[in-house]
């Protein structure tokens, strides 16, 4: 009885993983088409409406999170534009 299920076992774990192309394949598929679908519904639907001023606007860390230097840019920005060589 051991000796039929350990068989048993080695036919299942060692056959041709074929599965996993197919899975692979389909994964494939559905990335492509959620991220076709993503962007083409991100540039039709906008849930912030967009604003124009009047000025220059100087966007500093968007992406970024704390500790990577945003304040002594932010600091730096400001006394070079307040400087008169502009």
């Amino acid at each position: 009885m051991d000796s039929e299920v350990t068989i048993w076992m080695e036919r299942y774990w060692y056959r041709p993983q074929i599965d996993f192309f197919y899975y692979s394949f389909i994964a494939v598929i559905v990335v492509v088409c959620w991220n076709c679908l993503a962007s083409s519904f991100s540039l039709s639907h906008t849930f912030i409406p967009s604003h124009r001023f009047a000025v220059p606007v100087i966007v500093v860390g968007i992406l970024l999170s704390g500790g990577t230097g945003k304040t002594p840019l932010v600091i730096w920005d400001c006394s070079f534009f307040k400087s008169p060589r502009i």
